[in-house]
């Protein structure tokens, strides 16, 4: 079975911070194999920017097909949100952020 919270702390523990995913995707990708799913890293890139490595995973091969989009790293953290006041402060991380969509 798996532990979800075991899950979570293990991503909370990578220090994933854009671009790097500082080992993030590897906890995913373990998770997700040891499931069943066909795991592919993919490489992108822009010139100019450093590359960001994505992760691919599928299970089974026919329709419906649903699709989820979503992120393991974070912006770097500021001391100040955009438009916060002086004595605001960022005082946590985002540590789940996905999207589904069913695909053709």
């Amino acid at each position: 079975m798996i532990d979800a919270l075991s899950i979570a702390r293990d991503l909370l523990r990578c220090p994933s911070v854009t671009p790097a995913d500082a080992g993030a995707l590897g906890v995913l990708e373990s998770i997700l194999r040891d499931a069943g799913f066909e795991v592919h890293r993919v490489t992108f890139g822009e010139p100019g920017t450093a590359d960001i490595d994505n992760l691919y995973a599928r299970i089974g091969n026919s329709a419906p097909h649903l699709t989820f989009a979503g992120h393991t790293d974070v912006v770097p953290r500021a001391t100040r949100a955009p438009g916060a006041t002086a004595r605001s402060r960022a005082t946590s991380r985002t540590a789940f952020s996905m999207a589904a969509a069913p695909s053709t």
